[in-house]
């Protein structure tokens, strides 16, 4: 995140537990954050498969169970997940779905990251067997989230394309800093 996000933030929307003291902001009114180890639970994970009305991919379960962050933007894709706090990830993704996504659950789409400023992507639940391993759609706002597009064959094939790019996301980053 260092690398190729920038993790501050709204200082007084950080949980004490995630602000990052040895870092200086450059900004008035923001601080940096630091992801802290989950306290995501069995029960979060439930309480969410019951709002979405489906399962779960595993491997979103183990990344929601990973760390906590307030951020999580991806390199070019500004990919920016749904945020997941200590004590409100239910609550927290149910906010955001529900001020700008919640046809899409309705459909059997389950929303989990904005895409850039123009969209959003889902986990396409339209299948009939019991795979959770979901492909990855997006959506955009200009056609008010009616067509979708396979963005990704599932969760962790998205995060194999994303560490492939890893390294391009840091030496553009950097190449940038240093022009500045």
């Amino acid at each position: 995140m260092d690398e190729i996000g920038g993790n501050s933030f709204i200082d007084e929307l950080i949980p004490d537990s995630m602000i990052n003291k040895e870092k200086e902001t450059r900004f008035e009114g923001t601080l940096f954050w630091t992801a802290i180890d989950s306290t995501v639970e069995r029960s979060d994970i439930q309480e969410l498969e019951s709002y979405y009305k489906h399962k779960l991919p595993a491997s979103y379960i183990s990344f929601l169970q990973h760390r906590h962050f307030i951020e999580l933007q991806l390199g070019g894709y500004s990919i920016g997940f749904f945020e997941n706090l200590p004590g409100s990830l239910v609550q927290d993704i149910k906010q955001e779905i529900e001020s700008y996504y919640e046809n899409l659950i309705e459909r059997n789409f389950l929303p989990f990251a904005a895409l850039s400023d123009h969209g959003v992507l889902c986990f396409d639940a339209n299948q009939n067997d019991n795979n959770t391993d979901y492909p990855v759609v997006s959506f955009d706002h200009e056609d008010g989230y009616e067509d979708h597009e396979l963005y990704s064959e599932n969760f962790i094939s998205m995060f194999k394309e994303f560490e492939e790019n890893l390294d391009y996301w840091i030496k553009n980053k950097r190449e940038k800093n240093n022009a500045t």
